[in-house]
């Protein structure tokens, strides 16, 4: 497990997550993937390994359509 801060912007790019913050709030306050979120004494870090799961998942979703 792989935790990125969400506020910081240029470690997410970093590490490959090129998707803006606001997107990544947004999905963590709509509880839309629940497994890329955790949250630690108030700061919420996504998890990268679980974001490149469910890059890959949907990934081989588009291949079979």
């Amino acid at each position: 497990m792989k935790l990125i801060p969400l506020k910081d912007q240029q470690q997410l790019k970093a590490n490959g997550i090129h998707f803006k913050k606001s997107t990544l709030y947004f999905w963590h306050h709509k509880r839309k993937y629940p497994e890329l979120f955790v949250k630690i004494g108030g700061r919420v870090f996504v998890d990268s390994d679980e974001f490149f799961k469910l890059a890959e998942k949907t990934k081989e979703k588009e291949a079979n359509l």
